[in-house]
């Protein structure tokens, strides 16, 4: 059988995941400090489970890869109710990986009659040492450090940066408690965030959105900078994850010092 344990008891399945180096997105859901959901085989002391990430949309299996009483039970489990949850949330696709290579397989034999395909996340981190703060790409943009007291301001589109951190944090009250979020602003209007996506002990992981007409205009460099420099501050790990696909974002990451650690596969199927 497959269970949803309470978040109370998310703790369960830490153990699950001592041995795994990346994914702070899964330990981030584990430790509570980020909204989703967890399926076990056993609700007492789990050997494998599935977990939800609200802000990526995606999905994770961690621990056993051989665990027949897990294998047996969860596609029955993702197709009955799972699936059916997503498509109440106006989601038709099923996003998922491993946290290890041995998952891979199981993803492809579980999936087979889906269609399913993957791509490679890559994993970066930054070289302190090759991160420099070039003064003359910020300065003269307009900005600020998200705080309380944005929520008081007429900016016209203050639901772009509600909407984002409520979906990665669940309330802006634990964004504010836990994250990190610059934006620039341009004629009253919020043009671009960098912002914390994931916290997971002293790591969080960084996320850009850029209105699209603002692109290319040098902003998500400018947000990233004052973005990394406050994690400096306040000893916090800065974790950047892309898509291999994903020119633009792996240029950046590479322009502000991040180095490639590790790579990964996530794998995707529609309905």
């Amino acid at each position: 059988m497959i269970y949803e344990i309470d978040y109370c008891d998310y703790y369960k399945v830490s153990y699950l995941i001592e041995d795994v180096e990346n994914f702070p997105e899964v330990r981030a859901i584990i430790d509570n400090n980020n909204p989703g959901k967890i399926y076990v085989d056993d609700k007492h002391k789990p050997r494998s489970a599935l977990v939800w990430n609200q802000g990526i949309q995606g999905f994770y299996f961690i621990g056993d890869d051989n665990n027949d009483n897990f294998l047996k039970y969860i596609n029955e489990y993702i197709k009955d109710k799972i699936i059916n949850g997503l498509i109440d949330k106006e989601i038709n696709w099923f996003e998922i990986s491993g946290v290890n290579i041995k998952w891979d397989r199981r993803i492809e034999e579980l999936f087979k009659e889906t269609g399913v395909k993957y791509g490679y996340q890559l994993v970066y981190g930054l070289n302190k040492n090759r991160f420099t703060y070039e003064a003359h790409l910020i300065n003269g943009l307009d900005i600020r450090k998200v705080n309380k007291g944005i929520f008081e301001t007429e900016i016209r589109n203050l639901d772009f940066v509600i909407a984002e951190l409520e979906l990665f944090w669940g309330t802006i009250d634990n964004f504010l408690d836990n994250g990190i979020c610059y934006y620039a602003i341009e004629d009253n209007e919020i043009v671009s965030i960098c912002y914390s996506g994931f916290k997971a002990g002293k790591t969080q992981t960084i996320g850009i959105e850029t209105l699209e007409e603002y692109k290319r205009r040098g902003y998500a460099y400018a947000l990233a900078s004052k973005y990394i420099e406050d994690c400096y501050r306040q000893d916090i790990i800065p974790y950047w994850d892309c898509s291999e696909d994903n020119i633009g974002s792996k240029k950046l990451a590479e322009k502000l010092g991040f180095e490639k650690r590790d790579q990964y596969r996530c794998y995707w199927f529609n309905f």
